[in-house]
């Protein structure tokens, strides 16, 4: 954005009649009362402001998606784990009569199972984290880029009927629906990807291990069709 504010202002320089009255190009419209921002040294403060602002909203916002990224590849990777050692639970277990390989074969299950619970608790307890940090922050998100994409498309459609092209609202509108749309997306692939621990429970043979972990399994599959502690109170 910083980049075509500066296009913008070369261009109205190499363009720009002096009989006429359009106003120098600034990357954000601002309103202050009984001011002209098109007059020196206003507008060359407004501009670098704007692009300042532009500059460290960005590296703000960039972080901040870093950050979540991070956090949400570590609880998928909790998930992984938890589908993977559902896949291996019941791994060389065969139902049996003998009373010696049953109980050795429920040990082996209660050893995988303690291993299985305590990487799903982990994973819930990263979940817990990231919602006290972040939920109000996508609350706020949602509810503030809604309003702004809408306006900032409604003053690009008076403008072009108007015969006149605002290329910096429509840069706006983009980077607002993207800042709304990733973190949205992110969301819901964390939601798919913990949802998919009850399909990973419907996978594996559970009725060759007799009663022992079935309570268990159930417990987990309806967890994991809860939503995501992400939604508004």
């Amino acid at each position: 954005m910083n980049i075509f504010a500066y296009l913008s202002l070369f261009y109205f320089l190499a363009t720009h009649d002096a009989d006429t009255k359009e106003s120098r190009p600034l990357l954000f419209p601002f309103w202050l009362p009984n001011v002209d921002l098109s007059k020196s040294p206003i507008y060359e403060i407004a501009f670098m402001f704007a692009n300042i602002t532009a500059l460290l909203y960005a590296y703000n916002y960039l972080f901040m998606l870093q950050t979540q990224i991070l956090w949400i590849r570590q609880i998928i990777s909790k998930v992984d784990i938890v589908i993977w050692s559902l896949d291996d639970l019941l791994v060389d277990i065969y139902p049996t009569t003998n009373k010696e390989e049953s109980e050795y074969y429920s040990r082996l299950i209660e050893d995988r199972m303690r291993d299985i619970i305590i990487h799903h608790q982990s994973m819930y307890s990263l979940l817990q984290d990231y919602a006290i940090v972040y939920k109000k922050l996508l609350i706020f998100e949602q509810i503030i880029c809604g309003p702004v994409v809408c306006l900032t498309a409604y003053c690009i459609a008076e403008k072009i009927d108007k015969g006149e092209f605002q290329a910096i609202l429509l840069l706006l509108c983009i980077a607002t629906i993207v800042m709304y749309f990733t973190p949205s997306l992110l969301c819901t692939y964390l939601s798919i990807k913990v949802k998919s621990v009850c399909d990973a429970c419907w996978s594996i043979p559970f009725w060759n291990a007799g009663p022992v972990i079935r309570p268990y399994m159930v417990l987990m599959m309806q967890r994991s069709l809860r939503p995501l502690p992400l939604q508004a109170p």
